[in-house]
């Protein structure tokens, strides 16, 4: 859970769903409110219903992520990587589509000097 405040008072409460003790980063909820109620109410939630069909998948090292993510932006090249986290993401980032299922992947995301955010597939090919 974060809380955030702007300028004008507004607090923004997000929820990320926790996943083996990572974040699921396309798995969260903001609630906005003011001084007096909820103003909105934004993002997805998945439900886990079934761990039996799930697989293991072999995961790509740190170093070797890094290497594929710099070769495949090289326009990146100034910037400076900030952060590194290890999670989940469900591949899928259209906002307002209806998922009755998903399959979520690890990833690592990365976070760059100027606060852009990249979510590299962490399965090993």
């Amino acid at each position: 859970m974060t809380v955030t405040n702007d300028a004008n008072g507004v607090f923004t409460v997000s929820f990320t769903q926790i996943i083996d003790k990572k974040p699921f980063f396309d798995c969260k909820i903001s609630v906005e409110l003011n001084k007096s109620k909820i103003t909105s109410i934004y993002g997805n939630w998945f439900v886990r219903i079934d761990d039996s069909a799930a697989s293991q998948s072999t995961l790509e090292s740190v170093p070797g992520l890094l290497v594929k993510f710099s070769a495949q932006n090289p326009d990146l090249s100034e910037c400076e990587i900030v952060k590194l986290q290890s999670g989940y993401a469900a591949d899928e980032n259209e906002s307002g589509i209806f998922h009755k299922q998903t399959t979520i992947i690890p990833v690592l995301e990365i976070t760059m000097s100027d606060n852009s955010r990249y979510y590299i597939d962490a399965r090993s090919n």
